[in-house]
């Protein structure tokens, strides 16, 4: 069966591993500074703070920023659930709002008909690995003093129009290394801020309030002494993860060419296809992160694929359809749930071999629905 995801680990991973354990300090250490360091180099020199999972790292840019009880935060209904729960976990509202229907991200204007005069931020999803327009995002959103959280966990890796890397522009942005994202730490995640002051803080909260780390207190003449200044998280990303993070740069190139490969390889054997279609997407300066087909015949096309040994997925489900956020103040979600009554994912891997892109193509290719 070919999975719709799997991280791509090899031998330098697991000797970086087994390097952080040889030195016996697994936890917050020098190796995540080396990984911060490295992220914060290829992001124009932003300042980084990695985190133990993406969906902390949205959490904690939002308490950063003052974020909590009584603010409204919005958010595309188009999105994993974790998006909506880091918002909802510091005590705010997500107000959910539609998508564009040719990028399938947000856009000012889906944004702006979401706004309430408690909109304090909003957190635009980099869907599939295509980056939001963040500088018009930012452009209309600092004129009603509302604050921009990226989260931009299908987008490591991706450029923006201009050539700039997702993350190197904008007010905060929030990576996720999961095991199935375009890098992987095992776990873990990273925010990357515009502002020093607010990097400082979140690296704070991050360890329980605390004013520095045992890793940065080795010097020190009293190691032990250090302040509390206010409450924080165990939201750190460990040495371990970080060295897995580490080796997975030094590989990105190579898995943004593979999975363009992939995608390019779909998009050319569904183009004119009766039943299927794929949405636009500017291959070229993507990492994709999902590779979606859309179609009015899901069930049977999963079975289809599922009977060529292929796996499939949806992702996602529109978050108005959870009993969690069903009651939220929503409004026109036309295009959310055309898209999400449609649509189907199928693999796109780092390490996809042409055998099993091919296998994919030409099962999609064969595929004629049932009709009555």
């Amino acid at each position: 069966m070919i999975p719709i995801a799997r991280p791509s680990l090899g031998q330098n991973e697991l000797a970086a591993v087994s390097s952080v354990f040889e030195s016996r300090w697994l936890g917050l250490g020098k190796v995540t500074e080396d990984f911060e360091k490295r992220l914060s180099e290829m992001l124009a020199g932003r300042p980084v703070c990695a985190t133990n999972t993406g969906t902390t790292a949205i959490e904690l840019a939002l308490r950063t920023i003052g974020i909590g009880a009584g603010d409204d935060v919005i958010t595309p209904a188009m999105t994993f659930v974790a998006t909506a729960q880091a918002i909802a976990v510091t005590g705010a509202r997500p107000v959910l709002c539609d998508i564009d229907p040719g990028t399938l991200n947000v856009s000012v204007a889906t944004l702006d008909q979401a706004r309430t005069p408690n909109t304090r931020a909003v957190v635009p999803v980099d869907y599939r690995g295509v980056p939001t327009d963040i500088d018009a995002i930012c452009a209309w959103a600092a004129p009603h003093g509302i604050r921009v959280v990226q989260d931009s966990a299908h987008s490591f890796g991706s450029f923006l129009e201009d050539g700039a890397p997702v993350g190197s522009r904008g007010d905060i942005t929030c990576f996720s290394f999961d095991p199935i994202k375009n890098i992987t730490c095992g776990e873990g995640g990273a925010i990357v801020f515009g502002d020093e002051e607010e990097h400082a803080r979140a690296n704070r909260l991050r360890v329980l309030g605390i004013n520095s780390t045992a890793w940065s207190r080795l010097e020190a003449k009293r190691p032990w002494e250090y302040d509390v200044t206010e409450l924080g998280f165990r939201y750190h990303m460990p040495n371990f993860a970080a060295a897995i993070g580490l080796i997975q740069l030094e590989r990105l190139e190579e898995f943004r060419e593979t999975k363009q490969r992939v995608l390019r390889a779909y998009m050319a054997a569904l183009d004119g296809h009766q039943w299927l279609t794929m949405p636009a997407s500017p291959v070229d300066r993507c990492l994709p992160f999902l590779a979606l087909v859309l179609t009015d015949h899901r069930d049977q096309l999963m079975a289809h694929l599922r009977e060529h040994g292929i796996g499939s997925g949806v992702q996602y489900q529109s978050l108005d359809s959870f009993s969690l956020f069903k009651n939220e103040d929503c409004g026109d979600l036309s295009v959310t749930n055309e898209i999400a009554r449609t649509l189907l994912t199928v693999p796109i891997l780092n390490d996809q071999t042409i055998d099993e892109q091919d296998r994919v193509s030409a099962a999609l290719r064969a595929f004629e629905p049932v009709t009555q």
